[in-house]
């Protein structure tokens, strides 16, 4: 009998007790059963951007491997 697994993804970040504004990025990739954060370096410059960049290469190399 073939299994079936079931992947439920759910995502939440905080800017925490320190920073005005929030660095970390989360991309959920449901077909490629995968989930990636990357952690935003606060404090320096353009932190949310090097974070936002690293989940989308990161889910886009994963997708053209599946393909």
């Amino acid at each position: 009998m073939p299994s079936h697994t079931v992947l439920e993804f759910s995502s939440h970040t905080d800017i925490g007790l320190v920073r005005s504004h929030n660095e970390d990025a989360i991309k959920i990739c449901p077909e490629l059963g995968l989930a990636v954060l990357a952690d935003g370096m606060g404090g320096y410059n353009a932190g949310e951007v090097a974070s936002q960049m690293s989940v989308d290469i990161v889910c886009d190399v994963d997708s053209r491997k599946m393909d």
